[in-house]
């Protein structure tokens, strides 16, 4: 990760390693929220964008921006924050205390609404596992 880091052009080197093209970067698990993201995001902050890590770190923001266009690192340190805060967190008391401002702000909320607790599920496993084995997590919005 440093090395790819360290790139010149860290954003394209990311795509690529996301593709399984980087000479020095391989993905080992990927997990993909699509139209989810933004209501599971208003879930964790309450906001539509920003808000404060680690529910910020989720799916929003990340410790590192590698570009303007949504792709950010989370750095291992991060990466268990994020699993320690979401293994802290009932999804079911998140959509009942902010189910009114996903249903008016979040992108595609009608389409994603039944399968967001399977997705934060997907997400607390996703962390949780990646925390334990050290990784990095890259995030992309594309």
């Amino acid at each position: 990760m440093a090395r790819l880091l360290a790139d010149p052009l860290p954003a394209a080197r990311t795509s690529d390693a996301l593709a399984g093209v980087h000479p020095h970067v391989r993905p080992v698990a990927g997990m993909d929220t699509h139209r989810a993201w933004h209501a599971l995001h208003i879930a964790l902050t309450g906001l539509e964008e920003g808000g404060d890590p680690p529910a910020s770190h989720v799916v929003g923001d990340g410790a590192i921006r590698l570009d303007d266009e949504g792709l950010n690192v989370l750095m291992p340190d991060d990466v268990r924050a994020v699993a320690q805060y979401l293994a802290t967190v009932a999804f079911e008391e998140l959509r009942a205390a902010r189910h009114e401002r996903m249903r008016a702000d979040a992108y595609s909320f009608d389409v994603v609404e039944e399968a967001l607790p399977r997705i934060f599920a997907e997400l607390v496993r996703f962390y949780a596992d990646a925390a334990a084995a050290g990784d990095a997590v890259v995030k992309s919005r594309a």
